[in-house]
């Protein structure tokens, strides 16, 4: 319930909520897979619940504050008539930010940190990242699993955030799933697959099956395929948290340059709204390319996206 998606933050309660109602229906071993703030919101939770046999983490997000500061940080490379900008700028227009959606959402974007989380989350982990993920760069699930305290494994694969993810990988989790599950080697389910035999995602297999759980009967159907959102998770958590921040606010973010000596000073006033500006813009350009090619995003507000957990 709610207007307005955390990243993780809340979701770790729904994932909560969902595991007790599998537990009262008499389930046996309970793991996770979760893909992307789904993924991480597996993090958070299995911090606190050491009773999963295990999960599947496909490019969960270190922190949230790492994702924009690399989003930015060859702006000035890719778009034309942006300049560069330093890292401690960025960070106070994400101070912005992370004061507008604290305000309006509830939570604290600085504590968005998974791999805070890690250290304490005992629970058996197959993690997953596409080598070519312009949104969440590899490099933020082999942080996670370098500080996970349980045991785990990293798969790395071709593909951007939101591709289809390569047969050996599938293999790799289903056969971890087996394993830590305890399935028997007749225990398998019919997984329904599209016309060029690739597995369905998990929210089109239950929009197809939704007389198969009687609490879904009443709930209304998704406006728009989950597939064609999920890429504009972080991309329109971080752009519509810009949009939607106090201008006035932005503009008094200061900005600095170096001076000789290495000691920045402040721009003027002018000076000062002209650089935030150039680095709102830089940021919302960033994202932008990130998500290009994405279908138009369901409605939510403020603006925050997407993931899968199951």
């Amino acid at each position: 319930e709610g207007e307005n998606i955390s990243l993780g933050w809340f979701e770790r309660d729904d994932v909560a909520v969902a595991i007790d109602y599998v537990r009262g229906e008499k389930a046996g071993a309970i793991a996770l897979w979760g893909r992307s703030m789904g993924a991480s919101s597996a993090v958070l939770h299995g911090a606190r619940d050491a009773s999963l046999a295990g999960m599947v983490l496909d490019s969960p997000f270190a922190s949230l504050e790492q994702v924009a500061l690399e989003l930015v940080a060859d702006a000035a490379t890719r778009f034309e008539g942006l300049p560069n900008f330093p890292s401690f700028m960025v960070r106070g227009a994400l101070r912005v930010v992370a004061s507008s959606v604290k305000s309006r959402a509830g939570f604290d974007l600085y504590k968005l940190r998974p791999i805070d989380f890690a250290p304490t989350c005992f629970i058996p982990a197959l993690f997953g990242a596409g080598q070519e993920d312009s949104l969440v760069r590899p490099h933020h699930a082999k942080q996670i699993a370098d500080a996970y305290a349980g045991d785990k494994n990293l798969v790395s694969f071709g593909g951007d955030h939101n591709e289809l993810r390569p047969g050996f990988f599938i293999d790799s989790a289903c056969i971890f799933l087996k394993n830590v599950l305890l399935l028997r080697d007749d225990a398998s389910l019919r997984v329904p697959t599209d016309a060029s035999g690739r597995p369905l995602p998990l929210h089109q297999v239950l929009g197809q099956q939704r007389a198969l759980l009687p609490a879904m009967q009443s709930a209304p159907a998704p406006t728009l395929p989950l597939a064609d959102v999920e890429e504009e998770m972080l991309r329109r958590a971080i752009a519509e948290s810009l949009r939607v921040a106090d201008s006035s606010a932005i503009a008094m973010t200061p900005s600095y340059e170096p001076t000789e000596d290495g000691e920045p000073i402040a721009h003027d006033d002018g000076e000062e709204q002209e650089d935030a500006a150039a680095l709102r813009r830089a940021i919302l350009l960033s994202l932008d390319q990130s998500g290009a090619g994405n279908a138009p995003s369901a409605p939510r507000a403020p603006g925050f996206g997407q993931g899968d957990c199951a």
